[in-house]
């Protein structure tokens, strides 16, 4: 019994742990120590607990990392083709607002002294998180 509390409490600390981070991984962790829970309630033993919390860990991960649950918010193509508006000039790095939110971008062909605060430019292409802008 002291097994089914044991992954019973870090499945619930699990969760708890993915609403404050975010972190997917979390929650499919946190439900493999919970179905685990269930595994130590119905075998009474450590193994048959402990074997299926790190299997299901590991199959859940592996799903996650393959993408095929998980859908961005932003496909590249839709961000391409869309004005922004520069908000802030840093040497070599822009700050722009776009969407509702704030983005890095960098300048793809033009002198970064040819633009001014308020100015609209094209999202041409995304690197990661940096948009470039022409």
């Amino acid at each position: 019994m002291a097994m089914f509390y044991f992954y019973l409490i870090a499945g619930l600390a699990l969760l708890a742990l993915e609403l404050a981070t975010g972190a997917f991984y979390l929650l499919v962790t946190g439900i493999a120590f919970l179905l685990a829970s269930v595994m130590a309630l119905i075998s009474h033993g450590w193994l048959y607990s402990t074997l299926s919390a790190g299997i299901l860990s590991l199959i859940g991960c592996f799903i996650i990392k393959k993408g095929r649950f998980i859908k961005h918010g932003h496909q590249v193509g839709s961000l391409v083709g869309h004005d922004v508006e520069i908000l802030e000039i840093n040497k070599q790095q822009l700050r722009v607002f776009y969407r509702g939110t704030y983005w890095d971008a960098k300048l793809l062909r033009r002198d970064i002294n040819a633009v001014k605060q308020g100015d609209k430019l094209k999202i041409v292409k995304v690197h990661g998180n940096i948009l470039e802008l022409d």
